[in-house]
């Protein structure tokens, strides 16, 4: 495993500590090391600032540092890739990892927006801030202020979302502007997504947000920690590969592969000599390969409902669980709330005129705006709740629009239905304005 750290992170005063040891060569063949890496030994040199206040302050006087034992085979450093590379058993990377404790590195996010307003090429700008601090940034064209921050997660996963609070403005012509107001908004580390949609008689724009969080040397916090596996080297904290299509066995029994989920990672202590080999005779093809561990009793110990099977697979970092479908179903809610913390009220109205659609957290708020020769109107202001079980929602909303209407409303609405919340007669012809409401997960 391999874990891209600073070397100060985790050994005083780097490489010209008398503890590290410079190797001739790679400890062992692997994919982590080239020829010509310079390589370090520092197993015997590392100290852990012992952090009496839990949380990273980069200005404060320096906490005391406490010697570790690293328990693995090896331990180095590669000067070249500027990671940490060790070999050992699951539990012993597990606890070096613990040791290092990535969530204590500071970190920056990183924040593009896109405007696509039908001009030649969209107008696109991008800021580097630190956590929960506010932004601006103006040219002759646009206005865009903001604050992003990012929660401290309960465990280490790589798509938690950044959250955006954003008021973007931005001319449409000489005598006009255009602007939306995004109270607060939940944006997955990855490309761009789109926020606000409006389009009517004077055109069409879509405004689109990203956020990146990243460490001090540019790394996202999805490329911290790398894994080789017999199929190659593999990110750990990376969500953004599909996971396997359940197996279906016999009876109502099916198999289910989960990338092991920071929400698990935290919690356990696992020593795979503590765990008995797992012996699943009614198929060999659910659980093939190198060693798989029986993990059922465990999992039951952490809280996890009793299942058929369960097998977790240290070389590959994965955990397959057998059992019906509904439990499976009850399974994936629970491992997935660490990956995907949130969720998003995605609103689309549609009129035979004008239609928009938004993104909005649940209790947040999103408002548009048009400004001519300097006055401004409130063109539509949305703002959901959605329930506990993520099937429901309470959306309230307000109209003005320039053709006259206006509407100061709420509704109840299941995800993915459509509701006519209004119409206006025209020239003898009917013309609804319909709210369709869908509540989705923060995900790539």
């Amino acid at each position: 495993m391999a874990w891209k750290v600073p070397l100060d992170h985790v050994v005083t005063n780097g490489t010209a500590n008398p503890a590290c040891q410079r190797l001739e060569g790679a400890p062992a063949k692997s994919d982590f090391f080239a020829a010509g890496d310079e390589i370090w030994n520092i197993a015997g040199a590392i100290e852990i600032e012992d952090d009496t206040n839990g949380h990273f302050d980069p200005f404060a006087p320096p906490a005391p540092r406490k010697e570790q034992v690293v328990d693995a085979d090896w331990l180095v450093w590669n000067a070249r890739s500027r990671k940490l590379v060790g070999r050992g058993s699951w539990s012993q990377l597990e606890r070096i990892t613990r040791l290092i404790d990535l969530e204590s590195l500071p970190k920056l996010v990183k924040v593009g927006v896109e405007i696509h307003d039908g001009s030649d090429e969209p107008r696109k700008v991008s800021i580097l801030t630190r956590s929960g601090v506010s932004w601006s940034l103006r040219d002759h064209s646009i206005d865009i202020q903001g604050t992003a921050h990012f929660p401290k997660p309960d465990g280490l996963s790589g798509n938690r979302p950044a959250y955006l609070e954003m008021t973007a403005a931005w001319t449409r012509g000489e005598a006009w502007t255009e602007s939306v107001v995004l109270a607060c908004t939940s944006l997955p580390c990855g490309s761009p997504r789109s926020l606000a949609i409006w389009e009517d008689k004077e055109g069409r724009w879509e405004v689109r947000a990203g956020a990146n969080v990243i460490a001090l040397d540019g790394t996202p916090v999805t490329r911290l920690r790398q894994l080789e596996t017999p199929a190659g080297l593999r990110w750990i904290d990376d969500d953004s590969t599909e996971r396997p299509p359940r197996m279906p066995l016999v009876g109502d029994l099916f198999a289910q592969t989960f990338p092991l989920p920071g929400i698990l990672i935290d919690r356990m202590d696992w020593d795979e000599t503590d765990l008995p080999d797992l012996d699943y005779e009614k198929d060999a093809t659910v659980f093939p390969g190198s060693r798989w561990l029986d993990v059922r009793e465990s999992l039951a110990l952490l809280g996890l409902p009793s299942v058929e099977v369960a097998g977790f697979q240290p070389d590959q970092y994965i955990l397959r669980i057998v059992d019906s479908e509904q439990s499976l179903d009850f399974i994936e809610e629970i491992l997935k709330t660490d990956r995907t913390p949130s969720t998003v009220a995605e609103l689309s109205f549609q009129s035979s005129s004008w239609n928009s659609k938004l993104q909005c957290p649940s209790g947040r708020q999103v408002s548009i705006f048009r400004s001519r020769n300097g006055k401004s109107r409130e063109l539509l202001r949305v703002s959901p709740s959605i329930g506990s079980s993520d099937r429901i929602m309470d959306v309230s909303y307000m109209l003005n629009l320039e053709n006259g209407l206006q509407l100061d409303s709420a509704i109840t609405i299941s995800s993915g239905q459509t509701h006519e919340i209004a119409s206006q007669a025209q020239a003898g012809e009917s013309l609804p304005i319909q709210l369709t409401g869908t509540i989705k997960a923060v995900t790539r």
